[in-house]
Order: C-alpha cells, then sequence, then structure tokens
C-alpha cells in the first residue's frame, strides 16, 4: 500500500511496509520511505536502459549462433561440391586447342580463318566489320604474350608449369560496325554447333560452365561472351581488364540452343581463355576442368582426333 503526499512541492510516496496489527484501530502502522517521482524515473530509465543493454546481448548472442551455423552450412556445401564427381566435358578441345589456328602455337591468325578446323566455328553475323586475330600460346610464352602467371590460373598450374598440359586461346578483337546499326556488332568465336539434345531449353538437371580467363585490354562496347545460348551465360568484359587471370562459374537448368559464344558490341577486347567446362552439376567454388568423352548426351558429338581425350 502507497500513501502519495506533498512535502515542500514535490510529490511523495510513502510505502506501507506492514500490514497493521489484527484488532487493531486508528491510522495504519507504516515506516516513512518517500521516493521522489525523479528518482522513480530515474530508476525507471536505469530499468530500461538494462532491459535493452539485456536484449542486445542476446541479440548478439543469437546472431553469432546464427553466424556460425552458417560458416557450418557453407563449410559441408564446400565439401559436398568438393566430393561431387566431375562428369565428361560437352565441349571438346578445351585443353590444348589442337583444332585451332591450324594447329599452329603461338602464331596470331585472322579469327574466322583460325577456325578452319575441327570443332571450331566462328562466322559474323549480318557483315558485321572487324578485325581481330586469335593465337594458340603455350604456357610457357604466357609472359612474353602480356599474360603471365598468376591469379586464379594458380588453381592448376604453378609458376614452372610443372606437369602442365594446356594452352590459352589469345583473342584481339576489335568490332568496328555492324550493318543492322544497332551498335552491337556480332563475331561468332569458338563456337561448336548445335547439338541435338532431347530438347532445347528444356530439363530440371543443373548445367554448368567454368573457365579461366584474363582480359587484358577492352575499350567501347565489347565485351566476351564465352558461354552463350547452350550454356549458361557467361560475359568477360571491362570490369575484369587488367585483374589477371580469373577463374569463372555460372550454371543453368538445362540447356539451350546452338553453342555459339560471340564478341558484341562496338569497340576492342583484349582477352586470353583457357580451360573450358560444359557439364552437368555445380561445382561453385571449386575450380576444376575435365576431359570430354564424346557423345555423352547428344550421342553425335565426336573427338577431334580418334583415341585421343580432350
Amino acid at each position: 500500500m502507497a500513501l502519495i503526499g506533498i512535502s515542500d512541492g514535490v510529490a511523495q510516496v510513502q510505502h506501507q511496509t506492514q500490514p497493521p496489527a489484527a484488532g487493531a484501530t486508528g491510522s495504519p502502522i507504516a515506516l516513512p520511505n518517500y521516493v521522489s517521482l525523479g528518482d522513480q524515473v530515474a530508476q525507471i530509465q536505469q530499468w530500461h536502459q538494462e532491459a535493452g543493454e539485456l536484449a542486445e546481448k542476446q541479440t548478439e548472442d543469437n546472431q553469432a549462433a546464427v553466424e556460425g551455423m552458417q560458416k557450418q552450412v557453407d563449410s559441408a556445401l564446400d565439401n559436398l561440391r568438393a566430393d561431387l564427381p566431375v562428369t565428361p566435358n560437352l565441349l571438346v578441345d578445351t585443353k590444348q586447342f589442337t583444332g585451332l589456328c591450324g594447329g599452329q602455337t603461338n602464331v596470331p591468325m585472322e579469327v574466322i580463318t583460325a577456325h578452319s578446323g575441327a570443332p571450331w566455328i566462328s562466322s559474323l553475323y549480318i557483315n558485321t566489320a572487324y578485325t581481330g586475330t586469335v593465337e594458340v600460346v603455350t604456357l610457357d610464352q604466357l609472359a612474353a604474350k602480356g599474360i603471365p602467371y598468376g591469379g586464379d590460373l594458380g588453381y592448376f598450374t604453378d609458376s614452372t608449369f610443372y606437369g602442365s598440359d594446356f594452352r590459352v586461346a589469345l583473342f584481339d578483337v576489335t568490332i568496328t560496325a555492324d550493318a543492322k546499326k544497332d551498335l552491337q556488332g556480332r563475331l561468332f568465336a569458338l563456337n561448336q554447333g548445335c547439338p541435338p539434345y532431347t530438347g532445347w531449353t528444356k530439363a530440371q538437371v543443373t548445367t554448368q560452365f567454368s573457365c579461366v580467363a584474363n582480359v587484358i585490354e577492352q575499350s567501347g562496347g565489347t565485351h566476351f561472351i564465352v558461354s552463350s545460348n547452350r550454356g549458361p551465360t557467361l560475359a568477360l568484359g571491362g570490369d575484369l581488364a587488367g585483374k589477371g587471370w580469373k577463374f569463372h562459374h555460372t550454371i543453368r537448368k538445362g540447356f539451350g540452343g546452338c553453342d555459339q559464344p560471340i564478341f558484341l558490341g562496338i569497340g576492342h577486347i583484349k582477352v586470353a581463355v583457357a580451360l573450358m567446362y560444359f557439364g552437368f552439376g555445380n561445382h561453385d567454388g571449386v575450380p576444376f576442368w575435365a576431359g570430354a568423352a564424346g557423345g555423352i548426351y547428344s550421342h553425335r558429338d565426336r573427338l577431334v582426333t580418334p583415341n585421343r581425350a580432350y
């Protein structure tokens, strides 16, 4: 029980600390315990602050617990992706580019002419005006070609290229005009035709594309869509210029139509590409490459050279 009164203009609260004795008469017996309104407000503010600090600590503890669980989940997913088997490559000749540039290495060749050997195809769309070369670069010539070892190339080989057996396709392309005058310009390169799968743009399984690439120079609107139509789209453009070797990975559901990597847009780009892979699954965050088995899905792809896996 509390009795409220006024003393010197300040509200006072008198708390009754014990009940009256049984049968007693007259005023209740109470020990005076006056607390000012200001002190009560201060006490309430202190309780509010303590409650807030407790809630904040609980939130921080909960957040830490959630972050800890997320790290465990991420670690489990990383291990799962690393443990997943790698299916054969649905692209062929992506390790040494034997069919590109007539089998020559470290010699620049006009882009369309360089694609005269199977399985590679190159073409211009509606008379796009361009100049450009491609060359197949051996690892010992990377530095001389302005694409020295470094970055994510380290996932596949060391700086001495010990035991390494792959090559790099180096493009230097300038697109100046397009007959449609839409300021796009289209040069198809590194195409591998139109395999007739069970159905284009269908299937529920996940498919993936990956490669290692180095955008050396880029200006204007030109970019290289190194995976286009058949596989998940992956574009290499100006945002990657000067950043060295990067491993790239992307996914989609099922398959698109023709295999149509394309240089798109008016401008210039110099880009190197190695170890392209297109197949089933999702190994996101785990750099890898696999060779082709020929016809694993379309039953029409063939190896470039019999008895040799690419």
